[in-house]
């Protein structure tokens, strides 16, 4: 509350006000609906320190506006708590008294199985490596062939039955 004395508001008409900061943050404020765009007022049920400036704002035009506090949400209010805590709690016994779970009380984690053989790499491959079927160092199976005569896909120097290209 202390605070609430660096906002400069304005009022707009209405029951809007536009409060502003020394720093150029401006914030507007609706008394009707009691929300502000900072949105801590509707988040917290109580008035944020823009709102608590729009009420002194309030009081210097002469308006009944209360106090900070009679803004408040009703869920703060005593008559609203004494409504809360009106029932019966029934009291429990201690844990000594109670019965007994058939539900284990440790949960042993799964056994695990550390698999034979080299681990398998975890590495993705790239849309590039996936295109041409393998990578640096991959298998060369699934990887077309490019003849070294005519630079053709498909076939290998020894099967091509074609010229060989120059430059």
């Amino acid at each position: 509350m202390r605070d609430t004395n660096r906002y400069i508001a304005k009022w707009n008409g209405g029951e809007h006000y536009q409060v502003s900061s020394a720093q150029g943050s401006r914030y507007v404020v609706n008394m009707g609906t009691r929300t502000c765009a900072c949105r801590s007022w509707e988040i917290t049920g109580l008035p944020c320190r823009h709102a608590v400036a729009a009420i002194r704002c309030m009081s210097q035009f002469g308006e009944e506006h209360g106090s900070p506090e009679s803004y408040a949400d009703h869920v703060y209010r005593m008559e609203r708590w004494k409504q809360v805590y009106s029932h019966k709690v029934f009291p429990i016994n201690g844990m000594s008294e109670w019965s007994k779970s058939q539900v284990p009380t440790a949960i042993i984690p799964p056994a695990y199985h550390k698999p034979i053989g080299r681990p398998k790499k975890v590495r993705k491959r790239s849309r590039v490596e996936l295109e041409e079927g393998t990578g640096a160092g991959g298998s060369k199976a699934g990887k077309t062939m490019t003849c070294g005569k005519c630079k053709k896909k498909g076939h290998n120097r020894r099967s091509c039955k074609g010229q060989e290209q120059t430059g």
